[in-house]
């Protein structure tokens, strides 16, 4: 049985052992494979252990051919239409360079069906554009076009979205998220049909909200957790946790969700700020964990993950690696930790890749009375910086501290903080460099009832999604 001349280029071009001269027929050939080759590592640019699988199947196939073994292409065809699952458009491509006798089904579109098939056909830097293109409002449509954009969709997620701001309802329900407001805009997103179609609240026990971390509301119950995602329709219930017999308010929870890279696996760590306490969970083993309890004088302030590894900052400046491994955290021994017991919030916030400690104290009587420092792991010192650079915090006081590098494609202002003053339905807004700069600004109104906005909740929203790598940590 002899093979098609295109699968033939296309095992070429993985090999990459194509020669540099090549006939004007051939020629065409190879800026197919090398165009399908481009499309599929676009496809799967945020899952690279994909492509590289992919490649590998095809370089294994080469292998057997030229052990004179055709009939091995019915092996290449069955991994090649697992690999591509859910990328129709990856599919159809690829059936044009088999032979027509070892092509991959494909369900056929007729009537109405007919048009959404030729939607799927779409490659993925036109979906790209097209997402970036649409309203917050519009994307949740764009979701449920099909699977090839859903597939998309959760590839790409809300990547260009800016960070909202979120209410969520005060007492007696304190966990359900009523809405997204967008402060440039001047935009208020309602979130409460799209939530009351995952989570009927009437039979949640004492919902209380955690936070909001990978795309994911983070609700906790007297007797589980929910991990709630209103873009992608997930839902993943967890076990009861041995936090939740403490007696806590909502602004003490802080929770943080990572994802191990190129796999469905998590990580929840949820830090209880009033105990200083940090427990986590991993759904590889169903199991919570404590990693920190509350000592005589020292306290977890703030997790964050960097390059793939979880940091914790104690209030007495101590830096350390959350181990993914063991219940440990792995305390750095810095040379010149500052005196920074001064100050009552630290955060941990990522800049160009680099960690930074952040230390924020009450406003009061209109100062910001602030300090941040760069940990530089070489010489395993705090060094303090003047500025923050092209970057903007977003504060909850005592709850969260986010940044956000190049603030201004989003109409924010670099070297700021963004603070939330909930009471009055109002955000302050200070100048890094000037204590005394501050200004007012009001965010649109999300309730008729001022008693009830009063009694609200807020939390920042950045659309960034965290992964980790069990291998750095031991």
């Amino acid at each position: 049985m002899s093979l098609s001349k295109p699968l033939l280029q296309l095992l070429n071009c993985a090999n990459k052992n194509q020669s540099s001269k090549t006939t004007n027929s051939r020629r065409c050939d190879t800026d197919d494979a090398l165009g399908f080759l481009k499309a599929v590592k676009l496809a799967f640019k945020y899952d690279k252990k994909n492509y590289d699988r992919f490649i590998e199947v095809l370089r294994d196939f080469s292998a057997k051919r030229i052990q004179k073994n055709p009939l091995q292409i019915s092996g290449l065809k069955a991994k090649v239409k697992s690999l591509f699952k859910g990328h129709v458009d990856l599919v159809s491509e690829f059936n044009k360079f088999m032979p027509k006798e070892h092509r991959i089904t494909l369900p056929r579109d007729t009537g109405k069906n007919k048009k959404l098939g030729e939607i799927c056909q779409l490659p993925w830097d036109v979906l790209d554009v097209i997402s970036q293109k649409l309203d917050f409002e519009e994307l949740f449509q764009f979701y449920g076009v099909c699977k090839n954009w859903r597939t998309f969709y959760k590839s790409n997620f809300l990547s260009s979205q800016e960070p909202f701001l979120v209410e969520i309802s005060g007492y007696p329900r304190r966990g359900r998220p009523n809405c997204f407001i967008s402060l440039p805009n001047k935009k208020v997103y309602n979130l409460k049909k799209m939530m009351r179609k995952m989570v009927s609240y009437s039979k949640l026990t004492r919902p209380m909200y955690v936070g909001y971390s990978s795309g994911y509301f983070i609700i906790k119950t007297n007797s589980t957790c929910l991990l709630i995602n209103p873009f992608t329709r997930i839902k993943k219930v967890i076990n009861s946790s041995p936090f939740f017999g403490f007696d806590i308010t909502i602004d003490q929870l802080h929770g943080l969700l990572a994802f191990e890279k190129c796999s469905e696996e998590f990580v929840l760590l949820v830090l209880c700020k009033k105990h200083g306490s940090l427990y986590g969970y991993q759904s590889r083993n169903n199991g919570w964990v404590t990693y920190f309890r509350k000592g005589k004088r020292e306290m977890i302030h703030d997790i964050m993950v960097l390059n793939n590894i979880i940091y914790a900052v104690t209030n007495k400046g101590r830096i350390g690696v959350v181990s993914l491994n063991s219940a440990i955290i792995k305390f750095r021994k810095l040379k010149n930790t500052p005196n920074i017991v001064t100050f009552s919030n630290l955060y941990l916030v990522n800049y160009d890749e680099q960690l930074l400690v952040v230390g924020l104290n009450p406003v009061r009587f209109g100062r910001l009375d602030r300090a941040v420092y760069k940990i530089d792991w070489l010489t395993m010192r705090y060094v303090e910086l003047k500025s923050l650079g092209d970057i903007a915090l977003f504060h909850v006081k005592g709850k969260c501290c986010k940044s956000l590098s190049n603030p201004n494609r989003w109409g924010y202002e670099s070297n700021s903080v963004y603070e939330v003053d909930f009471h009055f339905n109002k955000y302050s807004v200070y100048n890094w460099d000037k204590e005394w700069d501050q200004k007012y600004m009001e965010f649109p109104r999300t309730r008729r009832d001022s008693l009830q906005s009063w009694l609200s909740e807020y939390d920042w929203c950045c659309n960034q999604k965290y992964e980790v790598d069990y291998s750095l940590v031991e």
